[in-house]
């Protein structure tokens, strides 16, 4: 039997062994991240590891980092989810944090390839579009860029819902409107893992409408599920956004403070010329240089100038490079970021983020256009060898040079000797740029110069019996008249300060802390319970992923619908 008999499913079955073995030997390559830490990788091995520790001690969920920046607390889930970290989180209560975090990875790896197949397969009709896809995506330049040099867990993790997300957006266009749910679920995942990315792609999809508006004038329907797609992740992501919400609404943070800065990280034309070549060629500077497209992804477009035969997916193709075109004009300096209209943008921190997508329009269109020009089962064969030995090349040429990079100091942001897992004041905590911080908080090194105390206005008032157990921080008040006490902990909405068992009222300090009245002697005790918004949205949450798995399981089970 030849693979021209070979059926569709065999095939993918086939493509699922190959792919599982690929990526579990990128993931042992992937597993040098914890002997050469990028830049955030303590950041979010962090988050990782307090996640396991929350689920062991059954206090999940969880909002606050109660041991970090010298006990003083910090708030990263309100706006760093963590659902998708939760099914590792468990497994690393029986194997460790550092096999679990390699597990996620090589799970993301794996997903990423499984879902960009079915995506350029529905599309294209074609096994080997749907490899050749898969491969150049999962594999591209700016993804390993992602996992060693920034360690971005959530744009990595990112990447793995993407091609879930076009694939609900293609059914609702094109294929089978019913189907709106995978729009849903691919929304869903990427807001519970990089709410960045999410953004982007919510407006790489308004470009994708506008472009299909004969959609939905030929059938309106179309548009109504759409709409419904979206109102339906609402509920499913209330757990992260509204939260989220409720802390930006209370409070102003340092995050505020980073907007418009986006034009620093623009590239010249030259260093994206350079970052065409990547997998070939690495300049000297990695962050500039290592996040190009690279050539696997550039070479295979060029191929499009020997496609002749016209057809809707051909067009439908061109279009999907010329957008990806554009996005990789907006990381260069010709690209006005600056401007005043531009002004909302600026969260987006670093404009070589639309890379994430660029990649994977070149892989999708890289794909079918190899699909034209290599019509032969043969040829396939060797096409689909040459480019899974070219990935591979160049991963281990982007390894080899990173190692390089690492070693001469031009990765990491912090001296070699204050590099370790433990998170201190000479590795700014592991924080990153402390977006998270309350904008009162005049720097970490007044919190670490203030020390574990508690502050009293009245000279006469004393503190005894401080301690802190677990999650709760206590002490002993003794007041000759009332008086306002300002607490080691850095203040965010949800916590509670009780007084003899009685509640108390918490203000924010001028410079970021809990601060408390007392108007009696008695026992302290502080500690962080949660808002009502929370637990709600919790709850909601909940409800809603069952309510759409139960959805998902009776359309399956009618009908398919026929285009």
């Amino acid at each position: 039997m030849t693979i021209k008999h070979i059926d569709r499913k065999t095939k993918f079955r086939i493509f699922l062994v190959f792919f599982f073995l690929i990526s579990l030997l990128a993931t042992l390559y992937y597993t040098l991240a914890s002997d050469y830490p990028g830049v955030d990788y303590y950041f979010h091995l962090r988050r990782f590891n307090v996640l396991i520790q929350a689920l062991s001690d059954g206090q999940y969920p969880f909002y606050i980092d109660t041991t970090l920046i010298e006990s003083y607390g910090y708030n990263v889930k309100s706006f760093y989810p963590d659902l998708i970290l939760l099914p590792f989180a468990f497994i690393g209560i029986f194997t460790g944090a550092l096999f679990a975090y390699n597990l996620m990875l090589f799970t993301a790896t794996f997903l990423c390839g499984v879902f960009t197949y079915k995506l350029a397969e529905r599309i294209y009709n074609s096994p080997f579009t749907a490899v050749i896809s898969a491969i150049l995506f999962t594999f591209c330049l700016y993804r390993m860029f992602d996992i060693y040099h920034r360690a971005a867990l959530g744009e990595i993790l990112s990447f793995t819902f993407v091609p879930i997300v076009f694939l609900g957006l293609y059914e609702i266009l094109k294929g089978d409107y019913k189907k709106w749910y995978i729009l849903t679920i691919g929304i869903s995942l990427m807001i519970y893992t990089h709410l960045i990315s999410s953004v982007l792609i919510f407006i790489l999809i308004l470009l994708f409408c506008v472009i299909s508006y004969k959609s939905f004038l030929d059938n309106p329907k179309r548009l109504l599920f759409l709409i419904l797609s979206g109102l339906i992740s609402l509920p499913i992501v209330a757990s992260y956004i509204i939260p989220m919400l409720e802390q930006i609404s209370s409070n102003s943070f340092k995050f505020n403070s980073h907007v418009g800065e986006l034009w620093r990280g623009q590239l010249a034309i030259s260093a994206l010329i350079k970052g065409l070549l990547g997998g070939i060629v690495f300049q000297n500077r990695m962050v500039i240089y290592g996040s190009g497209i690279g050539v696997l992804l550039f070479a295979p477009i060029l191929l499009r100038f020997f496609v002749k035969e016209k057809s809707e997916k051909l067009y439908m193709t061109d279009i999907i490079v010329i957008i990806g075109i554009f996005l990789i004009f907006t990381t260069t300096y010709l690209f006005p970021w600056s401007s005043p209209y531009l002004q909302f943008f600026q969260f987006i921190q670093f404009p070589w983020r639309w890379l994430e997508f660029s990649s994977f329009s070149f892989a999708i269109a890289g794909g079918f256009y190899l699909s034209q020009i290599v019509t032969s089962q043969r040829n396939r064969i060797v096409t689909c060898t040459v480019v899974i030995i070219l990935s591979f090349l160049s991963t281990i040429n982007y390894i080899n040079h990173f190692e390089r990079e690492y070693t001469e100091g031009k990765v990491s942001p912090w001296e070699e000797e204050y590099l370790t897992e433990e998170p201190t004041i000479h590795n700014s905590y592991y924080i990153i740029g402390g977006e998270y911080l309350p904008a009162k908080v005049p720097s970490i090194f007044y919190i670490h110069d203030r020390g574990d105390s508690i502050s009293v206005n009245n000279a006469d008032s004393k503190i005894s019996r401080f301690k802190r157990e677990d999650t709760i921080l206590k002490f002993t008040v003794n007041i000759a008249e009332a008086d306002s006490l300002t607490l080691p902990l850095i203040y965010y909405k949800g916590y509670t300060a009780l007084l003899n068992n009685k509640d108390l009222p918490i203000t924010q300090s001028t410079h970021g802390l809990i601060q408390i009245p007392v108007n009696e002697t008695g026992n302290v005790k502080v500690y962080y319970e949660g808002t009502i918004i929370q637990k709600v949205s919790f709850g909601i949450s909940i409800l809603a992923i069952f309510a759409l798995c139960i959805y998902i399981l009776i359309q399956r089970r009618k009908k398919p619908f026929k285009t």
